[in-house]
């Protein structure tokens, strides 16, 4: 399961939880599940998931917390958060903070696949473009 894309589910009813990993059973994910942001930021610095599904309103703390933590060391994961308030506030406010994609609750399971797909497409993108990036700055290459 090593090529397995790796994605973290932060999410504070673990019923909802165990049902996004359902909906994601046909796909080659490896998914854990956290229940709070300290436990996200825990495993974010230790596991490096690629993607990470946030929800925004947590019990410990927001979730835009979780993705600041992530963008100021540099850990290079994509986020796409997640609420029931549907606020566009909330939405602006995410993606502001580096969250790739927005899902309101309730949200469909072909929703939420094609967003985690995009997701993923990000993370491979970032990898190679910083790769890319590396090589050129080895050589001398101006961008």
């Amino acid at each position: 399961m090593s090529d397995a894309k790796k994605l973290l589910i932060v999410e504070k009813s673990l019923t909802l939880g165990r049902c996004y990993q359902a909906y994601l059973s046909e796909d080659d994910y490896q998914v854990i599940i956290v229940r709070s942001g300290t436990e996200a930021i825990k495993f974010i610095d230790t596991e490096r998931p690629h993607v990470v599904l946030l929800e925004l309103e947590l019990d410990d703390m927001k979730g835009n917390e979780v993705i600041l933590h992530s963008q100021e060391k540099g850990l290079g994961c994509v986020f796409v958060v997640m609420t029931a308030q549907g606020s566009a506030v909330s939405a602006v406010d995410a993606m502001n903070d580096g969250a790739l994609d927005y899902l309101e609750k309730p949200f469909t399971k072909d929703r939420l696949c094609i967003t985690l797909k995009n997701a993923m497409d990000r993370y491979q993108w970032n990898l190679n473009e910083g790769g890319r990036a590396a090589a050129d700055d080895r050589r001398g290459v101006k961008r």
